[in-house]
Parts: structure tokens; C-alpha cells; sequence
């Protein structure tokens, strides 16, 4: 994904969840990467799904039908400074 594009990114609880996103995701034809999450957002270690602003609200419900639990949306502006998205 262009550094240029806005991004959206979901953080979850436990790896499982970013697998099960993951999966979810692809099979809806929705284009994702698999990330570290961006200290900015989490000192925790972990991984993160990213992918670009315009799939966000179409992402977040196929998250909720497949009853996947997200800890937190965030946005990367363009200043690359991660806020929390809602």
C-alpha cells in the first residue's frame, strides 16, 4: 500500500482475531496487510490489520458478523501521526 494513502488500522486482542480478520477479509475481496502495531498506537507487542480508509466501514462489518472483537480503529494522518479513528 502507497504511504500516501490513508490508512486504517483494526488492533485486536490476541493473534487469533487478526488470523480470523484476516481470513474474513480476503474471503470479502477487501485488500489488507498484516502489520506491527505502529508503536504510536500500542507499546504492546502484537499484530495489526491495515488497510486503506475507504474499506473501514465495510471492514468493521464483516468483523461484527463474524463476532470479532476489536480493541481499537485507528487513522494515520497524513502528518503520519496515528490517531484513534471512530
Amino acid at each position: 500500500m502507497d504511504s500516501g494513502t490513508l490508512m486504517t488500522v483494526f488492533v485486536f486482542y490476541c493473534i487469533h482475531d487478526v488470523m480470523k480478520a484476516e481470513k474474513a477479509f480476503k474471503d470479502s475481496g477487501i485488500p489488507i496487510d498484516i502489520i506491527p502495531v505502529p508503536r504510536q498506537v500500542s507499546s504492546d507487542c502484537g499484530m495489526a490489520v491495515s488497510l486503506e480508509e475507504e474499506y473501514k466501514i465495510r471492514a468493521q462489518d464483516i468483523l461484527v458478523e463474524h463476532n470479532i472483537e476489536i480493541k481499537g480503529v485507528y487513522k494515520r494522518l497524513s502528518s503520519n501521526e496515528w490517531v484513534i479513528d471512530t
